[in-house]
């Protein structure tokens, strides 16, 4: 059952998020955390992203 909910979530953020995404994003692991700029592919997988792009 939990693996279903995931897989769901996974789903949303390949078809829905990641196409909004700016090519390379920021991203962290949490507050205390670091920002570091991944390529979207490594970004979605942390729990904070900058959905918007640098320049606006």
């Amino acid at each position: 059952m939990q693996y279903k909910k995931m897989q769901k979530y996974k789903d949303l953020i390949k078809d829905f998020i990641q196409p909004l995404l700016p090519s390379k994003p920021y991203c962290s692991d949490g507050n205390a955390c670091p920002t570091v700029i991944r390529t979207q592919k490594h970004a979605i997988r942390y729990p904070q992203i900058q959905i918007n792009s640098p320049f606006s």
